[in-house]
């Protein structure tokens, strides 16, 4: 039991920070994007 319970409070935070890092991730990646697009959308501008 007491085995169970401490991997249990290790997992849950440890899970947290994952998906801070994820949510994180996901917009760096979301800019990336946006400046690939822009200079495409440049060049349909002029």
């Amino acid at each position: 039991m007491k085995i169970f319970q401490l991997t249990n409070s290790e997992v849950e935070p440890m899970g947290s920070v994952i998906k801070k890092r994820r949510k994180r991730m996901s917009k760096k990646k979301h800019r990336k994007m946006l400046r690939r697009t822009r200079v495409q959308r440049r060049k349909l501008g002029k």
